[in-house]
């Protein structure tokens, strides 16, 4: 027989990071080796530990712990065993994301407000207040919502912009998806048009709260996209992080929205 593997693994939100800590001795099998891998689907690995799912008959008993499971530069810590060992345990499906129910939650008037940190001296940092609106829209027929944000940001140094922005988000009861769409430039009220994809929304579940990732390349700026929905009888609140990466610049979006109506 050989020791139990103790590992406590640590769950952390925006910013936040998790660590798993291993303690383990094999009487046959000395001590697991730990090599640091890129972790393409973190989120999935997190389900994996969450719930207890490990590979049976494997000569690698391989544990994932996110170092920051809203940073797509998470990485995964495989443990290696050099002896073969038997890990028997039921199998879990991931619960699946109740999408339409989020979609037509978005539907209102929210309170906006998102701090802008910018690592670079030529991007301004500030914090921007304001409201956001989710309306009917007709881009996709029935399951558009057309958003439009509007208010001022102050930079730190002090000086005042009035902002605005819209996106279209669309439900596709077909493929179970939901995407966010650019508005075509100019935008004038009543006659938006669509124009290209941003991103699509890929969910999972954590510490009962839903939460999704997208991802879009423009031109040479990558945007990853991280959002936390909590769904208690309605969603009263959810937030939104940008981490944007280019040659121009070098930022993270941290937006939190609150339900007026």
């Amino acid at each position: 027989m050989f020791h139990f593997l103790r590992s406590f693994l640590i769950l952390g939100t925006f910013g936040k990071f998790c660590q798993l800590f291993h303690a383990t001795k094999y009487k046959s099998c000395g001590v697991a080796q730990v090599t640091q891998l890129p972790m393409p689907d973190y989120q999935a690995g997190l389900w994996s530990i969450m719930h207890g799912m490990l590979c049976a008959r494997t000569r690698s008993l391989n544990l994932y712990a996110a170092l920051s499971e809203m940073d797509p530069s998470a990485r995964l810590a495989v443990y290696h065993v050099s002896k073969t060992h038997t890990f028997s345990m039921p199998l879990i499906e991931p619960p699946m994301p109740p999408l339409e129910t989020i979609f037509k939650s978005f539907a209102g008037t929210w309170k906006l407000c998102r701090s802008l940190t910018s690592a670079l001296p030529g991007f301004p940092s500030g914090t921007f207040t304001g409201t956001a609106t989710f309306k009917p829209h007709n881009a996709f027929g029935a399951s558009s919502l057309l958003y439009h944000e509007t208010g001022e940001l102050v930079t730190e140094q002090g000086y005042k912009l009035l902002a605005n922005r819209k996106y279209i988000y669309r439900f596709s009861p077909d493929d179970e998806k939901i995407s966010i769409w650019f508005v075509k430039e100019p935008a004038p009220e009543g006659g938006e048009e669509v124009d290209y994809l941003f991103h699509e929304l890929e969910f999972s579940l954590l510490e009962e709260r839903w939460i999704a990732k997208g991802d879009h390349l423009c031109e040479k700026d990558m945007y990853w996209a991280f959002y936390d929905f909590r769904m208690e009888d309605s969603m009263k609140k959810w937030g939104l992080r940008y981490k944007v990466k280019g040659p121009q610049k070098d930022y993270l979006s941290d937006s939190a929205y609150e339900r007026i109506a």
